[in-house]
């Protein structure tokens, strides 16, 4: 069930190279990288994020609960061995992630069958009337 956005296939995107990534977060990339990562939980992708500069800081910014978004949120709940065990990482290199990313988080969606549960949906919501 390939996704194609703005004519770009997912083998150029490189999805199922996040699906198949399940790195230790003892593991996590060299500081330099910049692209877009995925956390999974279980083997599930529970988050889809990017990072233009320095992907190793942000996804333990991420992991440590350090940031206000849904993800830290969420991490800060867990248990340090509960992560150990249970959470994983992947990562591709992008030179542009920022104008990438719609296309990582609505292609793993749909090939896992449902939203990362720590990505907020874009767009605004309904008013109500």
């Amino acid at each position: 069930m390939p996704v194609s956005v703005s004519g770009r296939g997912c083998e150029e995107y490189q999805c199922q190279s996040l699906i198949d990534q399940s790195h230790s977060i003892r593991d996590l990339p060299p500081p330099e990288t910049r692209g877009i990562f995925v956390m999974k939980e279980n083997s599930v992708i529970i988050y889809i994020g990017k990072s233009g500069d320095c992907m190793r800081e942000r996804l333990l910014s991420h992991l440590a609960g350090y940031d206000a978004q849904e993800i830290g949120k969420y991490m800060k709940t867990l248990s340090k061995e509960y992560k150990m065990e249970a959470i994983t990482v992947g990562w591709v290199q992008v030179e542009a992630p920022s104008c990438d990313e719609h296309h990582y988080i609505e292609c793993l969606a749909k090939r896992q069958n449902q939203w990362p549960k720590c990505n907020l949906k874009r767009g605004r919501p309904l008013k109500k009337e």
